[in-house]
C-alpha cells in the first residue's frame, strides 16, 4: 500500500534509452532520470478511478502529486 508521506532515501530506478549527451557518471545519471520523468510528466492524465484498483488509484494520484516537483528539480540541477 502506498502512503502519503515521504520517505527517505528511497531510489527511483530507470533503463537507459536515448538521452542528452553526458560526460561523467552523474550527468549520465541525472539526464537519464530526467528523461524518465518526462515520460511520466507527459502521460499524467485523469484516469476514470472508478474502473481501477485502489492500490493503482493510489499510484495515480502519487504520481500526479510529486511527478511534476520531481521534473522540476531533475531539470534544475
Amino acid at each position: 500500500m502506498i502512503r502519503n508521506r515521504p520517505h527517505v532515501g528511497g531510489a527511483l530506478c530507470v533503463s537507459d534509452k536515448m538521452i542528452t549527451p553526458f560526460s561523467n557518471q552523474a550527468e549520465r545519471r541525472d539526464h537519464r532520470l530526467a528523461h524518465q520523468l518526462r515520460y511520466i510528466h507527459d502521460t499524467l492524465v485523469n484516469a476514470g478511478l472508478a474502473h481501477i484498483t485502489r492500490d493503482e488509484a493510489e499510484l495515480v494520484q502519487l504520481c500526479h502529486r510529486n511527478d511534476p516537483s520531481m521534473l522540476y528539480n531533475a531539470l534544475a540541477s
